[in-house]
């Protein structure tokens, strides 16, 4: 019998999907600029693409293990990213 997803395990594979999928573009020729943007606008990292992958992969999990698991990826992402947002935010206050 095929298994049902919830609607939250749904958006972690649709997550995982597109962290993987950044992960990968980085890999497609013409898509790095030399100065290594992607796309020309997006600074790309050997960290940063440690973190698409992780975060990719931790999306995939949660979708397969359960929705509460689902749930708590979300929560930490949300956390994460705030974090992100606050130190970019801090860092370039400067040039803003």
């Amino acid at each position: 019998m095929p298994r049902q997803f919830s609607t939250i395990q749904k958006c972690a594979f649709g997550f995982a999907a597109l962290f993987l999928g950044v992960y990968l573009l980085d890999y497609v020729p013409g898509v790095m600029d030399a100065n290594g943007k992607m796309f020309g606008l997006f600074s790309m990292t050997r960290i940063v693409d440690i973190g698409h992958l992780a975060l990719g992969a931790l999306a995939l999990i949660a979708g397969f293990w359960s929705a509460s698991v689902s749930r708590v990826y979300f929560w930490l992402l949300g956390f994460w990213y705030t974090i992100d947002v606050v130190v970019y935010f801090v860092d370039h206050l400067h040039s803003m």
